[in-house]
């Protein structure tokens, strides 16, 4: 009921029946299905423009998530974390939040989210302006792009958080 809620925009009502959700998670012991709901909720609060109470859901779904040895979901929650913190316009933090995400999604061999994780550093490399290292980002995620067929630019997972496209427009497009 809480995605019904969010996916209208009524995002209190959302909260209302996630709230009552993690309860029940939380009293059975789930803690695979809080990470989820915390998540989701986090996801609300973004969408209501409260990136700073997203931040505090996400960051509780990290923990989650590295407490249950969950290193896809730790991937991405450290991605979202990351897109949070750009959106704020703290590309230092959000740098150091894909770095973690990606190294996660390279042990994991997850290569599509790796083109994209790529990409995304690259164009925060340029932003301050460190032209050669984003250089190397934009190689690198050319080249799993190639790999994959260009099916590794197309984003995995829909989020509240918007990505920039600048990059990732001109690394389908070779």
């Amino acid at each position: 009921m809480g995605l019904a809620h969010e996916q209208q925009h009524q995002y209190a009502e959302a909260l209302s029946y996630y709230e009552r959700a993690l309860k029940l998670q939380e009293k059975l012991g789930n803690e695979p299905g809080q990470a989820i709901v915390v998540n989701r909720m986090g996801d609300v609060q973004g969408s209501r423009g409260r990136p700073a109470a997203a931040l505090l859901y996400y960051d509780r779904a990290l923990k989650l998530e590295e407490k249950l040895g969950n290193e896809p979901g730790q991937a991405r929650e450290l991605d979202t974390i990351a897109r949070v913190r750009e959106g704020q316009g703290r590309s230092a933090d959000a740098l150091s939040y894909y770095e973690r995400a990606l190294k996660l999604q390279e042990k994991l061999g997850n290569e599509p989210d790796q083109a994209i994780t790529l990409n995304t550093i690259g164009i925060l490399q340029d932003k301050q302006r460190r032209p050669i290292e984003a250089l190397a980002y934009f190689d690198r995620a050319l080249k799993l792009g190639e790999k994959l067929g260009n099916e590794g630019a197309k984003p995995r997972r829909s989020t509240t958080w918007p990505r920039s496209t600048e990059g990732r427009a001109t690394t389908r497009a070779r």
